[in-house]
């Protein structure tokens, strides 16, 4: 961060929208923590692996 701070990165645009995703990173959070119990390692794999393929995809097209 303090590269990024001496840079002149951190504008009042991008602390506001950063502070406006605060709730859905705590309730990500929290979905993620109730989820853990229920998913087990091997979905969770595969569902890893889709979504890197499907993001890569997505790189190649674009």
């Amino acid at each position: 961060m303090p590269f990024s701070a001496s840079l002149g990165l951190f504008t009042p645009q991008v602390l506001t929208i950063a502070a406006l995703t605060v709730p859905a990173v705590l309730i990500g959070a929290a979905a993620g923590r109730a989820a853990i119990h229920r998913v087990s390692q091997r979905q969770f794999e595969y569902a890893t692996l889709a979504a890197t393929a499907v993001g890569a995809s997505l790189l190649i097209v674009r």
